[in-house]
């Protein structure tokens, strides 16, 4: 009888694209294959950047559409809050585009260690179209909300603007600044100063500081993940996190912010309807507790338009 060669398969390198057979050792670019039975990482070209810019361009027309609606019923607005209305919806994308270019095995949101299925460090390309991409996400849905804040209480004080949304945004610094009020001073006592300016550029600027979060976000996972590797003891892997359960906590925590709560008790309420824990109570206590908010929203924006 003849001799029967071993059959080989042929795999697609996700960094060049180049087809090498499934042998062990590096392809020609230097990636080194994962383990047998990991989960391919996106292959980066045209179709995966319109996919990515359709994401970010929701993420940061939720944002934008949540600032709106509170800046309408609201006279003032604490930075802090501002801040995370625009950050939150960004740390969630950054995770999407980590868990899909760069550490398809691995739970990004536990940041312990990597998946050993997952090679260390992550292909340095990857990492900075990831953070990238972040970077123009958070500039722009920070812009986005200093020029719609500014328009909108201008609107509510002088009239609607002579410019466009897009010409604002294009030019910030020809919008209306913010202002800051100073803390209140003790009872008895005069206000101190008046209000700060806030500079156009401080909310971009912050956006392309966080942007850097992504770098070291990999450096952590991957680090974390060495310094397991070099230890004596074995690494104990916890289970992920239940988003089930995720969704039902923020349910509770978010029910008073208007588009956000809602949201969140939807989703909780979708996720622990068949539940049989204390889950699927809180979820539907955040969602009625959501559902009463809006509603007192919606009576109250409703009688401003019909007294103005």
């Amino acid at each position: 009888m003849g001799h029967v060669a071993p059959v080989t398969m042929a795999s697609t390198c996700p960094i060049c694209g180049r087809v090498k057979e499934d042998i062990p050792g590096p392809c020609v670019c230097g990636y080194i294959s994962s383990a047998p039975g990991a989960a391919p990482a996106a292959a980066l070209g045209p179709r995966g950047l319109l996919l990515d810019l359709a994401v970010m361009i929701l993420a940061i027309t939720a944002s934008c559409l949540v600032v709106w609606a509170i800046a309408r019923v609201a006279s003032e607005f604490d930075l802090k809050f501002l801040f995370l209305l625009v950050i939150v919806p960004w740390v969630g994308a950054v995770a999407s585009l980590l868990r899909r270019y760069c550490y398809p095995n691995t739970a990004v949101w536990r940041s312990g260690s990597v998946s050993p299925f997952d090679p260390i460090p992550a292909p340095l390309g990857r990492k900075l179209y990831v953070t990238l991409l972040g970077a123009v996400h958070i500039v722009l849905g920070m812009l986005f909300a200093f020029v719609i804040l500014s328009r909108t209480w201008h609107v509510a004080r002088f009239g609607a603007p002579r410019t466009s949304l897009v010409h604002d945004v294009l030019h910030p610094w020809t919008v209306p600044p913010l202002y800051q009020a100073p803390p209140m001073p003790p009872p008895g006592q005069a206000q101190a100063s008046p209000p700060t300016p806030i500079p156009w550029w401080l909310f971009p600027g912050l956006g392309a500081l966080l942007s850097l979060v992504t770098l070291a976000w990999c450096g952590t996972l991957e680090t974390n993940t060495r310094r397991n590797q070099a230890g004596s003891t074995p690494r104990v892997y916890r289970p992920d996190l239940s988003w089930a359960r995720v969704a039902a906590v923020l349910a509770l925590l978010l029910f008073w912010l208007p588009v956000i709560g809602l949201v969140a008790g939807v989703v909780a309420y979708g996720l622990n309807r068949c539940s049989p824990t204390w889950t699927y109570r809180a979820s539907l206590f955040g969602f009625a507790l959501a559902g009463l908010v809006h509603a007192a929203l919606a009576v109250m924006i409703g009688l401003e338009v019909l007294n103005g």
